[in-house]
């Protein structure tokens, strides 16, 4: 997953650099929307993995959902919970650690963007 996000963050900062290179700064302008989409794309995958990983426990174990879930999904508190996370199988712990990599990767994106919006309005 981090080799994904790396490679598209690579492309996104390629594009970047070729709008602000070869483009008008009326162009150069959607370059900061690169970011915005990648960030988007980490956020939606971000909550297909929590719905993953709720219905993996739903399946696996029932009780242990019922404590930490409100309806169709588990709880934020949940992911902090030393029980919760004790009776997670690996597969379920990838989902927890895919997770906290996307995060990681969202607040790279915001920060490009807010560097690649400094770069156009100098230009």
């Amino acid at each position: 997953m981090k080799k994904i996000y790396t490679t598209i963050i690579i492309i996104g900062i390629i594009a970047e650099i070729v709008l602000l290179f070869f483009f008008d700064k009326k162009i150069a302008a959607y370059g900061p929307v690169i970011f915005w989409g990648i960030a988007l794309l980490g956020i939606l995958n971000y909550g297909v993995n929590i719905f993953k990983l709720s219905d993996s426990v739903k399946r696996t174990k029932p009780e242990l959902y019922k404590k930490h879930s409100f309806g169709i999904m588990i709880t934020r508190n949940a992911l902090s919970d030393k029980e919760f996370l004790e009776a997670l199988d690996d597969s379920e712990q990838r989902i927890i650690k895919n997770n906290k990599t996307i995060f990681k990767f969202l607040f790279l994106c915001f920060g490009l963007f807010a560097i690649s919006a400094i770069v156009i309005v100098l230009k």
